[in-house]
């Protein structure tokens, strides 16, 4: 994340957005690795959905939900999209490290009311902050969608 940090207007930043890249992608605002992992854990035996998941997810993280497009700026950022969710959000791969994210904190609140998970976090609010909403983090980002299982299970 310090390359990235450093990169100027004349840098190209290349990444590979993939399923499971939230999981590898651990770089919380206020919590911990091992705080995000019961908080994942949590969601997914109280029966979440990958959305919801990942919304709050990105509103946990300094690098998804459009923050590594924030970090980055003003490099340009090519984000090649191998897709593992239904329907192939590519907001919701990899909780969207290169994409203006269309939730809020208020949705990531409702999730965590949904599934009472404020109890799982040990600070107030679970720390949950806003994602990138300016787009001006994003006109230099192109996503370029390269799989998906539908691809994949033809190709086989």
């Amino acid at each position: 994340m310090e390359i990235v940090r450093q990169a100027d207007s004349r840098d190209l930043i290349v990444t590979i957005v993939s399923g499971g890249g939230s999981a590898l992608l651990c770089m919380p605002h206020k919590l911990s690795c091992d705080d995000l992992t019961l908080l994942t854990r949590a969601l997914m035996h109280a029966g979440a959905t990958i959305e919801e998941t990942n919304t709050i997810r990105k509103h946990l993280s300094e690098i998804q939900g459009g923050q590594l497009a924030r970090l980055a700026h003003p490099a340009t950022v090519l984000g090649l999209i191998f897709s593992d969710v239904p329907g192939n959000d590519i907001g919701v791969i990899a909780s969207g490290p290169t994409v203006m994210d269309t939730t809020t904190v208020a949705d990531a609140r409702r999730i965590m009311k949904k599934y009472d998970l404020l109890k799982v976090c040990r600070l107030p609010d679970c720390q949950l902050r806003e994602t990138p909403k300016d787009p001006t983090f994003f006109k230099d980002v192109t996503n370029v969608f390269l799989m998906n299982n539908t691809f994949a299970v033809e190709a086989m």
